[in-house]
Parts: C-alpha cells; structure tokens; sequence
C-alpha cells in the first residue's frame, strides 16, 4: 500500500511539472522538479506557481510555507516597486482580456511585443487555453524582455480600452478608399495589428488582383506592415470555392518546399505524386495526362526534349509571321493597328491616309473601286471588303511562305496552320 501512495505522489508530481514546465518554458526542468517535490498540497503547487511566474529570488524557501486561509493563494505575494505595479497591471490586463477567443488575444500581444517572434507569441498563447494564469504568466515573461517599454504599452492599452455596452457602435474609416460610418462587421486587418483597418470592399479588390497573378499570400494594405491578411478576413471576401482552391494551393507550396526526393507535380493540375528517377515520364491520376518529367511539356517520347524544343521555337516563328500578317503600319508615324469592319480607306490619328489592302498612302477616294460590280478597274482597290477574308488569305499567304523554308513533311507540336493550309 505504502509503495503504490508513493507511486501516486510520484505521479502526481510529474504531472505538475509537466504543467508548470509548458507554462514557464524558460525555467530549467531539473529546478522546477526540486520545487515541486516539496509540495505537499495543490495550494502549495499554485503558491510555486504565482512565485515562479514572478521569478522571486527567495524562491527555496516559500514551498513549504501553507498559504493562510484568509489570502487568496492564486494572488502573487505582496511586492514592493516596479514588480507590484506590474503585477497590477498584467492582472488587470489578463481580466479584460479573458474570455476573448485566443486567436485575438494573440494579435494584441504581437502588437504590444513587435520585438519578439509573432511565432513564438502565437505557439505560448495555444498553450495557455486562454488559462488567466497561465496567460499572467505569459505576458509577465514578455514584459522582463521589452526593458520596461512593454509595461508602458500594457497601461496605455488599458487606459484606451472601453468596456461599456456602446463599444459596437464605433464606425471607422477605410484608409484606401476613405469610406467612412463604417461598422466593425465590414473592416478587415492583418494578423499583426488590429489597428490597420480596411474595407472588405478593398481588400477584396487587392485579393482578387494578387490571386490573378498566381498569388497565394496576401501582404498587409498597410505599406509599413509586412504581415499576412488575418484569415477570417480572406475568408470573408472571397468566395467558398476559391478560399478552398486557395488553401489547396498554399498546400501544394509548402509541399513543394518540403523538396521530397522524387516529388513531381503535374503541369497540367495540381497532382502530385512521388516517382522512381528512371521513369521520365509523368501519367496524372487526375487529369489523365502524360507529360515529359525534364522538359514538362506534353509526352513526346520518342522523341528527345531537344528535338521539341527546336520544334517549339519553330512553330512560335511560324506564329508570328501569321500575326505579323495582319498587322499594318501607319506610313507616318508607324503607329502600328489593325482593322475590325468599315472601308478600307485608313486614316490614322496623325491624319496620314492609307489603303487597308495595299498599304499605299492615299490622298483620297480616287484611289478605290467603289463598285467593283460597275467599274471594274484592276489598278483600283476595293473600297469595302470583309475584314474577315483579307486577313485569312494574308495569313494563308504568310504561313505558306514559312512552311516552304521548313524540313519537308516536319510535323510541328500544336501546329497552327492546322484548318488554314
């Protein structure tokens, strides 16, 4: 019996480490043990703890002492100076700020400590659980390392804060568009400080323009500001789907810079798999396609990469000839356009006049075969004439001038004059 007690004690014991170690990570382990295994009670354990969070020097000789029935044993014993006005202070703190949900608790306290490391903050504060004293504890460490300015920031946020019932009834404005009487409700901000307020309106805008350029990060408005957008706050401007498609992205990065031997992504979607060196061929299990693993171009076996890369290079030669084709250039200023409808007598906007079919300057109508019907004249250009068909004849034109330089019977991946010749 005696030896299963002593067990429990043991027990009992390390389990109060365990909890006073994951609070006051700073503390050595081994002390944090000697203290304990002179604790007879849970009291004398929470007695340890108000001390321990303060770091009291006369720390060996308070175990022991049984706290007096008529003080609160949860109360950090009486200190003299800057240390009582602390004490004050962190507790006043952590009662306006218990109950709140963790994730605001942790801005607040990365704004108030920009010195220390949002990660950090981030990873003590899930420990806490929103526990008072373990949160006490916390801010009590961050203050001993800000030298002081930390305390001074504490007591101008408490004398700020308002904790009557009209607080919701605050407006703001918008620091992008200048919106103003705007409720809380329809604000966003950033994951550093709550007081870079913008509205949704805008950040939806920003979000929108730096997820068409293949972003998956979102900077802070705030120019001075490098954190993140909170993420409540992409998640109400952008819709169910794109907010999924969004954290499957961020997914694939992080895995991506995990740099798995043999990992390979499919350029074509957003499969992954983890492939043996000599396959050099890549078959997507969700979009069906094969693609070559060292050029990542569709499967071209068995031809080489480089024999496609010749052949890609000549079919974007061959594309531009094709668009050049269609292309005329203002005699004048060489202002460069092409025409959708109307008659082929150009003017540009330097006031040169030009014929759309053969590119001569013109001085007026007498150039054109109004007519063609009545007054066939070969010397005159048509005055109207459909877009459509002088600019497939061009590129007809042009695409056969190009394939007459190329290797006869040389197919072209995605060949462009595929319909065309």
């Amino acid at each position: 019996m005696a030896e299963q007690q002593e067990g429990n004690g043991e027990q009992w014991r390390r389990e109060k480490v365990d909890i006073i170690c994951s609070a006051l990570q700073w503390l050595n382990r081994e002390d944090v043990e000697e203290y304990v295994k002179d604790c007879k009670d849970e009291n004398e354990v929470e007695t340890l703890f108000s001390m321990l969070s303060e770091g009291l020097s006369n720390i060996e000789k308070q175990p022991n002492q049984a706290p007096n029935d008529d003080c609160d044993v949860s109360s950090p014993l009486p200190e003299e100076g800057a240390t009582a006005v602390k004490t004050e202070t962190v507790e006043e703190f952590v009662n306006v700020i218990t109950g709140e949900e963790i994730g605001v608790v942790e801005l607040q306290l990365i704004e108030m400590f920009p010195e220390v490391d949002p990660e950090y903050i981030k990873k003590r504060c899930t420990e806490t659980q929103g526990d008072s004293d373990f949160l006490a504890a916390l801010i009590s460490e961050l203050l001993d390392q800000q030298d002081g300015g930390g305390l001074e920031t504490l007591q101008q946020i408490l004398r700020g804060i308002s904790l009557d019932e009209d607080q919701d009834s605050r407006t703001y404005e918008c620091a992008i568009c200048c919106s103003d009487n705007l409720s809380r409700d329809r604000m966003g901000t950033c994951q550093r400080s709550q007081h870079h307020l913008f509205c949704l309106e805008c950040i939806g805008r920003y979000v929108g323009e730096e997820m068409g350029q293949g972003r998956v990060r979102f900077r802070c408005l705030n120019p001075d500001c490098g954190a993140e957008i909170l993420e409540e706050t992409l998640w109400m401007v952008t819709k169910n789907t794109v907010y999924a498609s969004l954290l499957v992205k961020r997914q694939l990065e992080e895995v991506l810079k995990a740099k798995i031997e043999g990992l390979e992504a499919c350029p074509f979607c957003d499969f992954m798999a983890v492939l043996d060196q000599g396959n050099t061929v890549f078959t997507c299990m969700k979009c069906k396609r094969n693609s070559c693993r060292l050029c990542k171009k569709p499967d071209h076996l068995p031809e080489e990469c480089e024999d496609i890369k010749e052949k890609t290079a000549a079919r974007t030669h061959l594309e531009n000839k094709m668009a050049e084709a269609m292309i005329r250039e203002c005699s004048n200023c060489k202002k460069r356009f092409i025409k959708l409808d109307g008659c082929n007598k150009m003017t540009c906007s330097c006031g040169a006049m030009m014929c759309y079919i053969c590119r001569q300057p013109v001085a007026n109508y007498d150039h054109f075969n109004y007519d063609p019907a009545v007054d066939e004249d070969p010397s005159k250009c048509p005055l109207w004439k459909d877009s459509d068909t002088i600019h497939r004849s061009e590129i007809s034109k042009a695409a056969e001038a190009v394939k007459r330089t190329m290797n006869p019977g040389e197919n072209l991946p995605n060949d462009p004059t595929v319909g065309i010749l």
